[in-house]
């Protein structure tokens, strides 16, 4: 699946959600404001799964007014990171990976695995590096965070 028909796949999803909630009255319109810096999301999408899983936490988002409204106004952007990523086995596979920019300097990651790679790919500045619970990560992505000077705190 193409990156184009991942996004189409998306666009569909949403346009379909929010229509049904605009119907039952439960999303008001927003209108576009000007914000310091969105958060960024960054997400991977390389199977039907994967779109299932992120359509489903989109929906989870959207029950939350305040969210619905940042994603809406354009205040918190999702993009597409499909990195090839290697596990801890050393295979090379898509895995799905949530990461969000919170503020200057931290990164926070919700799911997925954290390679060095993907450390690579982290914003020049990045002080602090927020990782979920179920988030793993390589002995070289933790070298790489410990020469960056990044710190890694663990969300409970």
């Amino acid at each position: 699946m193409t990156s184009d028909a991942v996004r189409s796949l998306i666009r569909e999803v949403l346009a379909e959600e929010l229509s049904r909630m605009r119907k039952n009255g439960s999303l008001a319109k927003v209108q576009p404001t000007q914000s310091s810096k969105p958060a960024h999301e960054r997400v991977t999408i390389t199977s039907d799964e994967e779109l299932q899983f992120f359509a489903r936490k989109i929906a989870k988002l959207c029950a939350n007014k305040q969210m619905r409204d940042k994603i809406m106004r354009g205040d918190h952007v999702f993009k597409l990171d499909n990195t090839r990523l290697e596990n801890s086995s050393g295979q090379t596979g898509n895995i799905a990976t949530t990461t969000t920019s919170i503020s200057n300097g931290v990164v926070e990651i919700t799911d997925g695995f954290l390679s060095e790679r993907k450390v690579e790919t982290l914003p020049e500045g990045t002080r602090l590096v927020r990782l979920g619970p179920a988030v793993r990560f390589t002995p070289l992505a933790r070298d790489r965070l410990r020469q960056r000077k990044i710190a890694v705190e663990r969300i409970r």
